[in-house]
């Protein structure tokens, strides 16, 4: 991998390796409380209703809007999913978390539906989704005509505990739902509750959902898929969701992982029978005092609509530590210091390939530390599977401060597509030291970044929101953007193409459920924002840091981007895996892939189920330099296989077509 200087090279390992910080911010691993599930408090911290002038006369960029209130400021404990969408005639719909009380009690979700032609809400501040006593943390998917499907969990009186669901509505835009939800799975007589959903939809309305076992402080908790039809009537009434029997026998929920963290998120094709699951995978021994900080991040591909599943993929694959640390430098035996923390993205763009933004907290094993006052965000293609910076975050402060729980300075990425032109767009939030609350929590702003170039570089993220609520704000006083979340794609109307940004302006900087700050009554924001209005300014930071402190054993790697013009430059460090060619193909193709230095290589095919139907390269060391290699698939049935190449325990998958 290129590098400009030798001074590069030691800033880039004083930043890896922590020296630079003055071990500011840096505080003992402890594992943080959820909350959202059936033994969440009532809250007693009342306080004020703003009385401040509405979000949309503030000097921002786009127009924003209120689709309602809410009391509940915080509206996830880690990924956001897309809590707003849009479809093809341009309605905008949105959803979130309302409670209606400063005890945050009643709670439900809401709803509300954007108009193209008044450019106004239809329902007077939102409608409430669910028939149940109480729900939440919700998200949403949409088809094209406009049927929105909210996603959150509930529960009702004849609940066995609280459940992820998703509503179907009546017609298009119109607000009226009905809710629909897997069986219960029971053990030992209990139901066990999955909640904290994620959706998406694919192109034969099939609902995809994956939920995240309710457990306890640092406890590790199962992830779970699920699958289900929306059926209309004759006349196109929204009609119910029939839910399949996915998992063990008649289950609908099937275990795919145990994680540490609430950070699975998943996308459905727009063009073909692919889904994503992208989440936080621990490297920890979960029956050992497992942390929520040290994890790297996989994803799984369905090529068939969730039916069968590829082989898991671990994007990142961090080096480990050098535990016996011969030398006694914990610096340098830490090795990677970067983890993937509680949120994620994943995205499909026109071409049908998987993008993943996430964030890294920094994470020091050997000493058992983190540091809370410095987070990044990244993006991972399977088209360029390299690792592009988004933003790099730090507290601009003599003194840190703690932004509050399951929050980094930067964090919570959410990408949207524009199919016209290309470009993706990444939101996330960024909190500033020199804006807090009453309660010393940082406020938070709204920004947004794009690429014009599949996501290889990032631009100089814009600030939507530009408030300034001052130090030690009042509660009511406050301007605190939170839990920003974009719609997958971006949308254009009169030649003119948007992007569509929800967040909550919290009026008392802290999450109030985790008991940061005093309950205030919130406007929920929706933002439309001209993407001519989005500058393609590349990121200017030269001293950005690379994901790896070892850059010669990861997939991907990135140089400052002052030298972003040489592609060459953003090279993977150990191997380049690249498309076989033909695809599809009969009966044989090529396999093409570059190595940088001589090394032992495994290059195995795998079918749809995840199980290994050839062996092209079984640790076999080759030479250092350009390989074609062709294989044969005379043997195999007409489908779609991965092949994964892996080299030096560094591995990456590409799907090809076999059409016999």
């Amino acid at each position: 991998m290129l590098r400009k200087s030798v001074l590069f090279l030691a800033v880039v390992s004083l930043l890896l390796a922590g020296s630079v910080l003055a071990n500011i911010g840096k505080v003992p691993i402890r594992n943080l409380p959820v909350v959202g599930g059936a033994s969440e408090p009532l809250n007693t911290k009342i306080g004020v209703e703003s009385d401040n002038l509405p979000p949309s006369t503030l000097d921002s960029v786009g127009v924003g809007y209120v689709a309602g209130t809410t009391y509940y400021d915080y509206q996830h404990n880690g990924t956001a999913g897309h809590m707003v969408t849009v479809d093809s005639l341009g309605y905008v719909h949105v959803v979130w978390m309302n409670a209606l009380a400063a005890t945050l009690s009643p709670r439900h979700v809401y709803y509300n539906v954007w108009d193209p032609s008044s450019q106004a809400f239809n329902i007077p501040g939102g409608g409430q989704v669910n028939s149940s006593n109480r729900a939440g943390y919700t998200c949403a998917a949409v088809k094209g005509n406009g049927f929105c499907f909210p996603n959150f969990h509930e529960i009702a009186p004849d609940d066995a505990g609280n459940h992820a669901a998703s509503a179907i509505d009546f017609l298009p835009q119109s607000g009226a739902f009905t809710t629909f939800k897997p069986t219960y799975v029971y053990e030992n007589n209990a139901a066990v509750e999955y909640i904290w959903p994620k959706i998406a939809i694919d192109r034969h309305d099939k609902l995809h959902m994956i939920a995240a076992e309710a457990s306890g402080t640092g406890v590790p908790q199962r992830l779970t898929y699920s699958r289900g039809l929306a059926r209309f009537d004759a006349d196109g009434f929204g009609l119910d969701i029939l839910w399949d029997n996915v998992g063990p026998g008649s289950d609908q929920y099937v275990v795919f992982d145990t994680a540490m963290v609430i950070a699975p998120m998943l996308a459905c094709s727009k063009t073909s029978d692919r889904v994503v699951i992208a989440w936080s995978k621990s490297r920890d021994d979960l029956a050992n005092s497992p942390s929520q900080y040290n994890n790297d991040l996989w994803m799984i591909v369905s090529e068939d609509g969730g039916v069968n599943w590829g082989p898991e993929i671990n994007i990142t694959n961090f080096i480990y530590p050098d535990y016996p640390c011969a030398s006694g430098d914990t610096l340098e035996c830490d090795k990677d210091t970067f983890r993937v923390y509680t949120d994620c993205n994943v995205i499909f763009d026109a071409e049908d390939n998987v993008h993943t933004a996430f964030t890294t907290c920094y994470f020091y094993e050997l000493e058992g530390m983190i540091n809370i006052v410095f987070s990044d965000i990244w993006h991972w293609s399977e088209e360029i599977p390299e690792f592009s910076p988004v933003a790099h975050g730090y507290f601009d402060s003599s003194e840190w401060i703690e932004p509050g729980a399951w929050q980094r300075v930067v964090h919570r990425p959410c990408l949207s597509v524009d199919w016209t032109t290309g470009y993706m767009y990444c939101s996330f939030q960024t909190y500033d030291s020199l804006q807090t609350g009453e309660s010393g929590f940082p406020q938070g702003e709204a920004y947004i970044s794009v690429s014009a170039d599949n996501g290889r570089i990032w631009s100089q993220a814009l600030n939507v929101s530009t408030t300034d609520g001052g130090v030690s704000a009042p509660a009511g006083t406050s301007k605190s953007e939170r839990d920003v979340t974009i719609s997958d794609r971006v949308n254009y109307a009169n030649g003119t193409g948007y992007v569509n940004m929800e967040y909550v302006f919290d009026r008392d900087a802290g999450g109030i459920p985790q008991e940061e700050g005093i309950a205030t009554l919130n406007p929920v924001i929706f933002r439309r924002i001209p993407i001519t209005d989005i500058p393609l300014t590349p990121i200017h930071d030269p001293f950005f840091p690379v994901l790896h402190v070892d850059s010669t054993a990861m997939p991907g790697s990135i140089v400052p981007l002052g030298v972003a013009d040489d592609r060459q430059a953003l090279r993977p460090g150990t191997f380049q895996l690249y498309q076989n060619y033909p695809n599809p193909f009969n009966p044989s193709t090529n396999i093409q892939f570059d190595l940088i230095r001589d090394a032992a290589v495994s290059l195995k095919i795998f079918n749809v189920l995840g199980q290994q139907v050839a062996t092209v390269y079984d640790n076999k060391v080759l030479s250092a330099g350009a390989k074609t290699v062709a294989f044969d698939a005379s043997t195999l049935a007409s489908g779609v296989y991965v092949y994964r190449l892996e080299v030096g325990g560094i591995a990456d998958s590409r799907k090809m077509v076999l059409m016999k």
